[in-house]
């Protein structure tokens, strides 16, 4: 299966234009999603999620693009849309990205969906756009969520955040 992949940034002056104030809404799995997610066998597997978060660790360290924290409200929101994208069983941005995520001057995302976790971490190298969000060095903050489905597809999410 080929690793697809899909990035996206916003700045603040941008989601001003194009969006009602900035606030938080629930990012929760809805029951008929849930149904869906148990009969895909989706799952949020935190094995893979640290994987990743070392494998940006060590992108950054190796750029020299200075280090950045890892965020449990910006996991939790990469976690919501790593098992929406899941039991859609479809690769897509985030439309609710700058309400779901709070206090951020910049907010970016990089999605994918592969077998493995590896591989989807160097797609997301190998590609300019994935890069760049991953070495940015405007962001602050970072969360990861991935999920399995039950035939073993991976989907990958990082949100990343310039904090204000």
């Amino acid at each position: 299966m080929p690793v697809l992949l899909r990035r996206m940034t916003v700045s603040l002056l941008a989601a001003a234009l194009l969006a009602a104030p900035l606030t938080a809404t629930s990012a929760a799995v809805a029951p008929a999603e849930a149904h869906a997610a148990a009969k895909n066998g989706c799952k949020v597997v935190a094995k893979p999620e640290a994987a990743s978060r070392d494998f940006i660790a060590a992108q950054r360290k190796k750029a020299k693009v200075g280090a950045i924290k890892h965020a449990g409200d910006l996991r939790d929101v990469a976690r919501d849309h790593a098992m929406r994208m899941c039991t859609r069983d479809r690769l897509y941005h985030n439309p609710n990205l700058t309400k779901e995520v709070r206090n951020w001057r910049s907010v970016g995302e990089n999605v994918g969906r592969g077998t493995t976790i590896d591989r989807l971490n160097r797609a997301f190298m190998d590609s300019p756009g994935h890069r760049a969000n991953v070495l940015d060095k405007r962001w602050t903050q970072y969360g990861v969520g991935v999920a399995v489905n039950g035939q073993g597809k991976v989907y990958v999410v990082q949100v990343y955040r310039r904090h204000r």
